[in-house]
Order: C-alpha cells, then structure tokens, then sequence
C-alpha cells in the first residue's frame, strides 16, 4: 500500500503548492472520495509490519 502521503488531495492541501493554482470541484472531490477509498482499505486490510514502519517514516 503507498504512504498516504501519496494520496492526490495532499497536494491540493499541501501548503506548498502553488498558490494560483485552482482545482475543480469535481476534481477535489474525486480526490476526496479516493483518500476516503484508501482509508477504508486501511482499515480493513492488514498492513505488513515491514510496510506500516515505511508508512510512519513517510509521514515524519
């Protein structure tokens, strides 16, 4: 599983994006829908120890 980091609403919120930079409804919105789909995955699917150590790393 990639680091949640890598999920496309991250760079949309990320604070260093581009600050012109405009996102659609629908594209912020699909972008929401797929974390939302990620989440749920995590959540019911177990993670290898090996793989959520990476997942915390990432996210330091």
């Amino acid at each position: 599983m990639k680091p949640f980091t890598e999920c496309r609403i991250f760079n949309y919120l990320s604070p260093a994006s581009n600050q012109e930079q405009t996102v659609s409804d629908e594209e912020f919105s699909s972008s929401y829908t797929e974390y939302e789909q990620y989440l749920y995955d995590l959540a019911i699917e177990p993670v290898p120890v090996s793989e959520s150590c990476a997942i915390c790393f990432t996210a330091r």
